[in-house]
């Protein structure tokens, strides 16, 4: 229940939100590997192993020299490196205090001198959002 006078003044400034890796991942053609290539994707510890050609998901059409990263099944690897490097390029980063993907594009567009640049990074916490100046905290459980 929401009671607020009209005549109140406040303001409100947005930001608009970009989040393109997933569909730019999507168009993303990799090389198809010859029979003796093997190729490796590590993620945490996780890996997964290609060690042949990935086969076509229809046999009638003939074979592209390409693969794309959903049928290699790494859509996602794809499309959070697509929105890493989107962050660091951006004139304005907002990220998110104690997330790992937050602090190393902040790291980054510090190292890369991005404030310099005009470029600004903003922190969002429990006390709200605050501009960051200097390079980000160090990685910490919390």
């Amino acid at each position: 229940n929401n009671n607020n006078n009209n005549n109140s003044s406040s303001s409100t400034t947005s930001i608009p939100m970009f989040e393109s890796g997933t569909e730019v991942a999507k168009t993303i053609q990799f090389p198809r590997l010859k029979p003796s290539s093997t190729l490796h994707f590590v993620t945490g510890n996780r890996q997964k192993i290609y060690p042949q050609i990935i086969p076509p998901k229809n046999t009638s059409i003939q074979e592209s020299p390409y693969v794309s990263a959903l049928d290699m099944g790494v859509l996602e690897v794809v499309a959070s490196i697509i929105n890493f490097f989107t962050a660091v390029k951006a004139e304005i980063f907002v990220g998110v205090k104690g997330s790992t993907f937050s602090m190393d594009v902040f790291s980054v567009r510090y190292y890369q001198h991005k404030d310099e640049g005009g470029g600004e990074n903003y922190i969002v916490g429990p006390n709200g959002i605050e501009r960051l100046y200097g390079p980000a905290a160090p990685h910490a459980c919390m």
